[in-house]
């Protein structure tokens, strides 16, 4: 008969465990051992303790010894804790210096697509997508200066001001969508970044927004030609018969009201009450979105103003956010000088997103063959 101290069916991870944590244990009592033996001839520290009771003494070195083992075992891995979340702020600095390339890249879209400048590297209007995702690397733009980190300071520290999450796919150089989105303010378009409007009002580049699109006009002419073409090859082939259309209603399982008359109307009782009980227990863990952000608060280990409010929810994330805002700031001057020391150096940071060049190629086929059709050259040379 198999005891509990019967290891034969006990799995590797477990096993594992265990061993390690005897390990540590005995790492432990090796340490303890050793250091209270030099406490013991420490002349200096024997000295020290005369002063006081015997039986306190020896209270003291005990609670002493698991304080020292803490530090030993513990102190290393929250040093680095620390210096990550002080590095964190550079990191962040650097992304937002992404943000402020973009906007460079951007302007000399417009200036580009309305032919009024040539520029190294781009034949097309897809390779601004390229440079979009390798925007560190890009030739012509002009490297930041300090007047750029100055400016974008001031947009950070706006009144009610919130850090947005700097992501390279998002769609910084979508021409088509940011000017449609700004000469038609109640349409359904990408919004203007908040930088690039905070940059156009402080330099008047919104009227680069009011050039032509030549270039991309010039462009949509052969992809149109193209997909034209390619219809009415698809249509000249043999088709399969059409599924009949079903014109009924999608039904989603995201849509709470009809989760919940379905629940009401084929689950149990039972059922029903547990769905209610999870239900209100994930309505309690939203809090903790509330608590994360007092904790980070409170690690800053800084003075930090929270603004008077009716409601101490809104108050806390408005403080968090000018407080992250802040501390980017802050730290653009340093991200500023390791940029500039790696164009100085000539290091290269990022590289080239091979998933959008494939894109590139496929692009410029779809014009060359629209050229073709419209009885041009087979080349870009338009």
């Amino acid at each position: 008969m198999e005891t509990p101290q019967d290891d034969s069916n006990i799995d590797k991870i477990t096993q594992n465990r265990v061993d390690q944590g005897i390990q540590e244990l005995l790492d432990e009592k090796e340490l303890k051992i050793q250091w209270r033996k030099e406490l013991e001839q420490n002349e200096a520290v024997q000295n020290y303790f005369k002063g006081y009771q015997a039986s306190s003494v020896k209270t003291f070195i005990d609670e002493y010894l698991n304080k020292k083992y803490f530090w030993f075992r513990f102190g290393d891995m929250y040093k680095q804790l620390s210096d990550d979340h002080k590095s964190q702020w550079i990191e962040l600095a650097h992304d937002h210096l992404e943000i402020i390339l973009q906007k460079k890249l951007f302007d000399l879209q417009c200036l580009w697509r309305a032919e009024q400048i040539e520029l190294k590297g781009v034949e097309i209007c897809f390779d601004f997508v390229i440079w979009q995702n390798d925007i560190f690397n890009c030739p012509f733009l002009e490297p930041i200066t300090q007047d750029d980190i100055e400016m974008y300071q001031q947009y950070l520290l706006q009144e009610g001001m919130e850090l947005i999450e700097y992501y390279a796919g998002e769609e910084w150089q979508d021409y088509e969508e940011r000017k449609a989105g700004y000469l038609n303010p109640d349409g359904d378009y990408l919004e203007m970044p908040d930088w690039y409007e905070f940059h156009n009002l402080r330099t008047g580049n919104t009227k680069l927004l009011l050039l032509p699109d030549t270039r991309g006009d010039k462009e949509k002419l052969y992809s149109d030609l193209y997909f034209k073409n390619k219809e009415e090859q698809e249509a000249k082939q043999e088709q399969p018969p059409s599924k009949p259309k079903d014109n009924r209603i999608s039904l989603s399982g995201y849509d709470e009201e009809t989760v919940t008359f379905f629940v009401k109307t084929f689950e149990s009782k039972d059922i029903q009450n547990k769905r209610n009980h999870y239900n209100e227990y994930n309505d309690v863990r939203d809090n903790m979105y509330y608590e994360d952000l007092v904790r980070e608060l409170i690690e800053a280990k800084e003075n930090i103003p929270i603004r008077a409010n009716e409601d101490f929810r809104e108050a806390l994330v408005l403080a968090y956010n000018e407080y992250r805002c802040k501390k980017v700031a802050e730290h653009l001057p340093l991200a500023l000088e390791q940029y500039q020391f790696n164009i100085k150096m000539g290091f290269s940071v990022g590289g080239e997103d091979l998933f959008y060049t494939g894109l590139r190629e496929n692009y410029v086929q779809r014009l060359i063959e629209g050229r073709v059709l419209n009885g041009e050259a087979p080349n870009l040379d338009f």
